[in-house]
């Protein structure tokens, strides 16, 4: 059925849009690709050596670059396949159902890399922890000062 067929609507109504990422097992490989990706184009950071003989030069570190949901969807993006996975993770009307397990895969992988970066200083864990809502909440008190009415 294409679009100028007379029961087009009726088909595209049972039938909704395609969905471009086919399966499950599609986004699963393509996110497998994006975390391969990441491991093999780590970030440089400049840092200085503290001690020895060649205190104070400076010198490139290798930090592992950390896994992202838009890092994610960017390199989905680049192969043609979805810009946003907004759809598939708001899950809107169950129709994405079957791609439900394996975004809560990705979304552990993404936050175990976070996390254990973090928990190892490799990354900020200030920054980190308000990413993945792990910030302590602090009640902020209000003192009010009252000036007597009448004076002594």
């Amino acid at each position: 059925i294409r679009k100028g067929d007379p029961n087009y609507w009726q088909w595209r109504k049972n039938t909704g849009k395609p969905k471009k990422i086919k399966n499950p097992q599609e986004l699963w490989e393509a996110a497998c690709d994006c975390f391969q990706w990441c491991d093999d184009n780590p970030m440089a950071k400049q840092d200085f050596i503290r001690g020895g003989d060649s205190a104070g030069a400076k010198v490139d570190l290798d930090i592992p670059r950390p896994y992202t949901w838009q890092g994610l969807e960017s390199h989905l993006d680049d192969m043609g396949l979805v810009s946003k996975l907004d759809d598939y993770r708001a899950n809107k009307d169950k129709s994405y159902e079957k791609y439900q397990d394996v975004l809560t895969r990705i979304g552990r992988v993404i936050n175990d890399r976070k996390y254990v970066g973090a928990a190892t200083n490799i990354y900020n864990a200030g920054f980190i922890s308000k990413d993945l809502g792990l910030t302590e909440k602090v009640e902020q008190h209000t003192t009010i000062v009252e000036q007597p009415l009448f004076g002594d």
